[in-house]
């Protein structure tokens, strides 16, 4: 998803700087470093020290409260990030967001998503939000994004987590981790699942799904209104 995304926007490029969001072990970081310098985020200490011995330039920081002056990125990532506890103000931070990205820079935004899918999950993740899809594209709006296209994604799995999370609430189940290792076959498996989820997520428009992506960027002052844009502009 990341990769489609920036070479989507920013084929060729080499020269952009990119701020990753909630970066956790900077793996992410690592994916897109070929576009140009890109920077993290995080909260946590132990993130911090992962990142730093991966070499990649991080700061411990709040979404909320970004270190970085206006107009200072090209692009920013933010992967399952405000779905936790430690944002406390969501629109605070997406707002936050806009500022640090340049006129005409773009958003990668990925979470979790519809509140029926809350379970024993998000305790144990310390989860406090799922987004509905208008609740998050009247968000986005109102931090000043321009949003070219919101879906939700992994439509297939939903009944099954849906069941799951839904029998474990019925029978009092312990909270616990849903993170497993898989054998590399079932992890293959579903790892092609995602890619042509994500794939198809981009002409459908998916009524339900355990995430929710959003693709957006920051109106350039000096462009024509946003109602005034074409409607070939609203897609991936």
């Amino acid at each position: 998803m990341i990769s489609r995304f920036f070479y989507r926007h920013f084929s060729g490029q080499r020269d952009l700087t990119i701020l990753d969001v909630g970066c956790g072990t900077g793996f992410n970081m690592g994916a897109i470093e070929s576009f140009g310098s890109v920077y993290g985020i995080d909260i946590s200490d132990d993130a911090i020290t992962y990142c730093k011995k991966r070499g990649c330039k991080v700061l411990k920081a709040s979404v909320e409260t970004l270190p970085f002056s206006d107009n200072s990125f090209d692009a920013v990532t933010s992967m399952g990030v405000f779905y936790h506890n430690g944002v406390v103000d969501d629109l605070q931070g997406m707002r936050e967001i806009m500022r640090v990205l340049k006129p005409q820079g773009r958003l990668l935004f990925f979470d979790s998503a519809m509140r029926c899918l809350t379970g024993n999950h998000d305790i144990v993740f310390h989860g406090v939000r799922r987004y509905e899809k208008a609740e998050l594209l009247l968000k986005l709006q109102e931090a000043g994004c321009i949003v070219n296209r919101i879906s939700y994604v992994f439509v297939l799995l939903f009944p099954l987590v849906y069941g799951k999370r839904k029998l474990d609430t019925l029978l009092s189940v312990r909270p616990k981790s849903e993170v497993v290792m898989t054998s590399r076959i079932i992890n293959r498996i579903l790892s092609m699942y995602c890619r042509l989820d994500e794939f198809f997520a981009q002409v459908i428009h998916y009524p339900f799904g355990l995430n929710i992506v959003a693709w957006a960027e920051k109106p350039d002052p000096l462009m024509r209104p946003v109602s005034q844009r074409g409607e070939n502009e609203n897609s991936f």
